[in-house]
């Protein structure tokens, strides 16, 4: 039953992981656009899924504290 769990949260972890990838790439595109009210959302969106993944981390025992590097 836990090996369940653990491959649940893994697959999950992985799931968010893509996600944080992808909002990343857009936060560059939108960078490159000159469109700082879209980075914005983005960035925040990056940071609902950080607290996501600190969780997922939280649930495996592994204490995480989560922030995008700067710029």
């Amino acid at each position: 039953m836990n090996d369940l769990v653990q491959k649940i949260d893994s697959a999950k972890i992985l799931g968010v992981l893509e996600c944080i990838q992808k909002v990343n790439y857009m936060i560059s595109v939108q960078q490159l656009n000159g469109q700082e009210s879209m980075v914005s959302q983005y960035e925040r969106q990056r940071d609902d899924f950080l607290k996501q993944l600190s969780q997922l981390l939280s649930n495996l025992q592994i204490k995480a504290t989560l922030k995008a590097k700067a710029a």
